[in-house]
């Protein structure tokens, strides 16, 4: 099941929000009167007769909150997400509790917070201490706790880069394109400045293990009906099939290499290569970089050489990998040719632009040179489908390959051709990335770490070939996997413009696999988007 990531904040060496000192003990002073002017429509968190209206004034005083921000979101309200986390870790220790980092995100403001505890940890909630008498407003608790500080301002957004979705089963290499004729090389991007690091975070005091997760996935036995189901290779009429495949990756340019690759364990993290640096000095930018990008042969694209070096690399690369993934399944020639063919682009950001401004090269900016990549490729096929560049960032490679299920299930076209391709090629890419503090000093992508400090870029290319596997089968195509179902959707308005919405994604899932025809217990392998952040 494919779904689309969301995008992520990316961390930052930021103070904790505004929490005030720990829970009391002893049962808070009585008031003399009720707080007045309080909102006619909100009784509840003034006459505490409720077990949510104990647990908002517990969270107020807590967080040190006045009752006019009871329905204010956590970010509006002064907090970050960097303190909303900890404030998260510091119930779950001081109330042996295991509340997900997110949980703020989710439950947006402190009366949202509230109802979540009550009916999540209703025990707890029991057992909180409530202001003696029963009409004292958590007010009155607010108006003595000494004003909270105000929170530092919002860090840079970012997504992180597009991971292409790939098949992984090792298979007989294809064989190599023609030899490679260089076009005009791409300028160095060497002379970028170093990467600045976010400041270093102070030592922390050791801790206990963090609690698992209030929510466990616990496989259960199947039933034998169950097991049989899952065993067959039964297909669905939605069920689409791979039939062609090829990669371009770091050390890995064939679906053979890319599991190797994986079996091995290799890090192809590294700075930019020697054939890329040219007689540039100093810092050199870190990614997983290919090896060579400036290498095309435009003459089986009918591309002349004069308008070849003009090219994205990216859609140079991303071309011949198309091209390969063709030959692999067989779908090329008269073949294919009554066919009707669709082509999907996962292309992201043209970063040759840059280098074709410094070098007084600004033809076709007018033309909208990011959705000619997919034209270009579909006049020379003569591809008579859909013919799509998709920019989603980091989930553009999976909402291509949803919207191409949804063309082939509905009959449109026949075959649908999925590309996606990135290279980082200009120095402003790395040194904005870095300016934004998105880049890890440390070179890592730490996904679903604490210490995670940002991500690391990939370059890269993959193809798909897709048809409807009962087309497949009829026509004895080689199937190397079937895409079952998919899945897309946004999260909506959280507490900011880029923070995660833990419910849209849990909707998303649960969508894919509704899709899919599937249970959640038979899913054997996760892919997940290392966005580099703590909050995950």
């Amino acid at each position: 099941a494919s779904v689309a990531p969301q995008p992520s904040t990316v961390p930052a060496a930021v103070p904790a929000p505004p929490v005030a000192a720990p829970l009391p003990v002893e049962p808070a002073p009585s008031a003399d009167a009720p707080a007045q002017g309080a909102p006619a429509a909100e009784p509840a968190p003034a006459a505490f007769g409720t077990p949510s209206a104990r647990a908002l004034a517990w969270f107020l005083a807590l967080t040190g909150t006045s009752e006019e921000h009871a329905d204010t979101e956590f970010l509006s309200a002064g907090f970050d997400s960097v303190g909303l986390v900890a404030l998260s870790e510091r119930i779950s220790q001081e109330h042996d509790l295991s509340l997900y980092p997110t949980v703020f995100f989710e439950y947006a403001t402190p009366r949202q917070f509230a109802d979540f505890l009550t009916e999540e940890a209703p025990e707890l909630v029991d057992r909180l201490p409530s202001p003696s008498g029963s009409d004292a407003p958590p007010a009155a608790a607010a108006e003595a706790a000494p004003a909270a500080p105000q929170a530092p301002a919002a860090q840079p957004l970012l997504t992180a880069p597009v991971a292409a979705e790939v098949p992984a089963a090792p298979v007989t290499p294809v064989d190599p394109a023609p030899p490679a004729v260089p076009a005009v090389p791409v300028p160095p991007i060497a002379e970028a400045p170093p990467v600045a690091p976010s400041a270093p975070r102070p030592p922390e005091p050791p801790q206990a293990p963090a609690p698992v997760a209030r929510v466990s996935a616990v496989p259960r036995l199947r039933t034998p009906d169950e097991s049989a189901a899952g065993d067959s290779h039964a297909t669905r009429a939605r069920d689409i099939a791979v039939v062609g495949a090829a990669i371009r990756l770091p050390t890995a340019g064939t679906l053979a290499d890319f599991a190797e690759l994986l079996v091995e364990g290799r890090d192809t993290v590294g700075p930019l290569p020697e054939t890329r640096r040219g007689d540039a000095a100093g810092t050199l930018p870190h990614a997983s970089f290919l090896d060579r990008v400036d290498a095309f042969d435009p003459a089986p694209f009918r591309i002349s050489a004069r308008e070849a070096p003009l090219i994205d690399p990216q859609a140079r690369i991303v071309y011949e990998t198309i091209w390969e993934a063709l030959e692999d399944g067989g779908r090329g020639g008269a073949r294919a040719a009554a066919d009707r063919t669709g082509l999907w682009i996962a292309y992201s950001h043209d970063h040759y632009h840059e280098e074709r401004f410094r070098h007084g090269v600004p033809e076709g900016r007018g033309l909208g040179l990011e959705a000619m990549i997919a034209n270009r490729l579909s006049y020379l096929m003569d591809w008579r489908g859909p013919s799509t560049v998709v920019n989603t960032l980091c989930s553009s490679s999976l909402v291509a390959l949803h919207s191409a299920l949804q063309h082939l299930r509905s009959g449109d076209i026949d075959t649908a051709v999925i590309g996606a391709v990135h290279a980082g090629l200009s120095p402003e890419y790395f040194r904005s990335m870095g300016d934004m503090m998105a880049l890890s000093p440390r070179h890592r992508s730490r996904a679903f770490d604490s210490t995670a400090d940002g991500f690391v870029p990939g370059e890269g290319a993959v193809a798909v070939v897709l048809r409807r596997c009962d087309d497949a089968l009829r026509d004895g195509d080689r199937i190397r996997g079937v895409v079952k179902g998919a899945a897309v959707n946004h999260g909506g308005r959280t507490t900011r413009y880029s923070a995660p919405s833990p419910s849209a994604q849990a909707e998303v899932i649960s969508s894919a696999l509704v899709d899919a025809g599937v249970s959640v217990e038979s899913i054997g392998l996760v892919e997940a988007h290392g966005t580099g952040t703590s909050l995950g």
